[in-house]
């Protein structure tokens, strides 16, 4: 039987994603991740669990079994777990501020919002979403028509995700600083430097949503 490192790996390295953008969708760090699928962790919480089933776009059983739950359940851990449960059945409007790559004006969109669950952002400040029109992201394990949801303000941490105005378009990339400005990886192998003036950081991507669009 595999173990709950070896599904989280699978199912990661089927979605072409590195642990560190597990992470940001999950809300865990890269390094817990590397933890768990290299078996320095043997056991996950079911709240754990819960975050990376969201992540993933698939049922908890999927990844993990009753009987593979740390044990025994504290007090505290099922409280979150039932705090986690009530915040993901409430949801959240998010307006959609554009495309990507192409800028195309808010009048022009046919979805001017989309409804979220609650418990997918932590912090709503600055929050916003920009559907995504062609396949440049699918090597984050994210496709067109999804809507990617953004939150601006941010100080950029390297390895994350962020969306990018490079000249007329946006563009998705993991940002790295430089002495000079920016590297950008296009999660295929591929990376540039550009300087601060010729890229603007729009905000991080916290994720990708197929949703209820309103």
């Amino acid at each position: 039987m595999m173990s709950i490192g070896e599904k989280i790996r699978e199912f990661r390295k089927a979605r072409g994603w590195t642990p560190e953008y597990l992470g940001s969708r999950s809300g865990l760090s890269g390094q817990y991740i590397r933890k768990l699928e290299k078996g320095e962790r043997q056991s996950i919480t079911l709240t754990t669990a819960s975050k990376l089933s969201i992540a993933f776009g698939i049922e908890p059983s999927k990844l993990i079994s009753e009987s593979e739950a740390t044990l025994p359940r504290q007090i505290e851990d099922i409280l979150t777990e039932i705090r986690s449960v009530f915040q993901r059945l409430e949801t959240v409007e998010v307006c959609v501020h554009g495309c990507m790559p192409e800028r195309r004006p808010r009048n022009e969109l046919k979805y001017k919002s989309l409804l979220i669950p609650r418990g997918l952002v932590e912090n709503l400040k600055n929050i916003y979403a920009l559907q995504v029109d062609d396949n440049h992201l699918e090597h984050f394990g994210i496709y067109p028509g999804e809507m990617v949801v953004i939150q601006a303000g941010q100080a950029i941490k390297d390895g994350n995700l962020y969306a990018c105005q490079i000249g007329q378009g946006i563009y998705g990339y993991h940002l790295y600083t430089t002495d000079n400005g920016l590297r950008l990886s296009d999660g295929n192998g591929t990376n540039r430097n550009l300087p601060l003036t010729e890229i603007k950081v729009l905000g991080k991507i916290l994720l990708s949503y197929k949703c209820k669009v309103i």
